[in-house]
C-alpha cells in the first residue's frame, strides 16, 4: 500500500512547480484544476498512483503515465531524496511498549537509535528490509561513526 503521507508533500511540489507536472504526465495538461483534482480526490483513495487518479478522473493524460510511481519519478529527476519521500512505520515506543496505532515518519526523521534497532529486529527475526531502505539505513549510519 502506498503511503498517503507521500500525497501533501507532492501535491504542494507540483502546485509550487506546474511545469514539472506537465513533464511528468508528458504534455502540457496541468493547470490549477488539476492540484484542485488531486487535492479533492487523492486522499479518498490514497493507495492509487497520482497518473491513475487523474485517468480514473476522466482526464486525456499519455496513458505510459498513469503507470508511473510518482515517488519514483520525483526522486529519478533530482526533485526530492529518496528518504524526503519514502517513510518507515514505527509500532513501539523506545521502551519496547507497542504504540496504539502506526506511525509513519519519513526516513530522514528517523533517530539514529531507531534505523539500529529496525535492522537489529528484522535481523533477529529473520525478516528481510527493502534493499532501497536497507541501503539508506547503512548510509545513515555510517555518517554517524
Amino acid at each position: 500500500m502506498r503511503n498517503p503521507k507521500r500525497i501533501p508533500i507532492i501535491i504542494k511540489f507540483f502546485k509550487e512547480n506546474p511545469y514539472e507536472l506537465d513533464k511528468f504526465l508528458g504534455e502540457e495538461v496541468a493547470n490549477e484544476e488539476t492540484i484542485i483534482l488531486l487535492k479533492q480526490y487523492w486522499k479518498t483513495v490514497p493507495d492509487q498512483r497520482m497518473g491513475q487518479l487523474l485517468v480514473n478522473l476522466g482526464m486525456n493524460i499519455k496513458p505510459s503515465c498513469w503507470i508511473k510511481e510518482e515517488v519514483d519519478w520525483l526522486i529519478e529527476h533530482g526533485y526530492f531524496k529518496f528518504e524526503e519521500l519514502h517513510f518507515w512505520g514505527t509500532n513501539f515506543y523506545k521502551n519496547g511498549k507497542r504504540k496504539p496505532k502506526t506511525v509513519y515518519k519519513l526516513l530522514k526523521d528517523l533517530d539514529l537509535d531507531h534505523i539500529e534497532n529496525i535492522i537489529k529486529f528484522n535481523k533477529e527475526r529473520g525478516q528481510q528490509i527493502d534493499q532501497r531502505y536497507l541501503k539508506y539505513f547503512y548510509k545513515r549510519i555510517q555518517e554517524n561513526i
